[in-house]
């Protein structure tokens, strides 16, 4: 998670969901991960990805904690020209760490208290396709459809 990685630089965090407003700096940094991860095939994508955002120079990264913490950036400021990243707040978008029989019941529970809906749910912690397409499918967030 994004909190492990600020506290722990050494931590990476799961890249299977992130969300990016595309603009110059965003599609620049999607390019060069792309080409990093041509050329370091041996490497995760995952790993990469960190590696990049420790190391960014063109434009420089500033981790700035949770979302809701994060000031809006002002037209022509240096705030501007910088990637700014946050923390999805995990209720909301599950990252994946939702363990056991009834961690989605759970988080549906959650969102539920806190009058909001969740957005997205990362089941890699499922084994095997069917067991998530049936988990994700009983909780409305199986979209897709199965090929006749």
């Amino acid at each position: 998670s994004w909190t492990n990685f600020l506290s722990n630089p050494e931590s990476e965090g799961n890249t299977g969901y992130y969300f990016m407003r595309s603009n110059p700096r965003t599609v620049k940094l999607l390019g060069d991960l792309l080409t990093a991860m041509d050329a370091k095939r041996e490497l995760d994508d995952q790993s990469i990805f960190w590696t990049m955002l420790r190391q960014r120079k063109d434009p420089p990264v500033l981790f700035a904690g949770k979302c809701r913490d994060l000031e809006p950036s002002v037209e022509g400021s240096k705030n501007e020209s910088t990637l700014r990243t946050c923390v999805l707040d995990p209720c909301l978008f599950s990252s994946g760490m939702m363990r056991g029989p009834n961690r989605f019941k759970f988080l549906f529970d959650e969102a539920k208290i806190r009058k909001q809906k969740v957005v997205t749910i990362h089941a890699n912690w499922l084994n095997g396709g069917k067991m998530k397409e049936d988990t994700l499918h009983r909780y409305g967030y199986w979209v897709a459809t199965s090929p006749t």
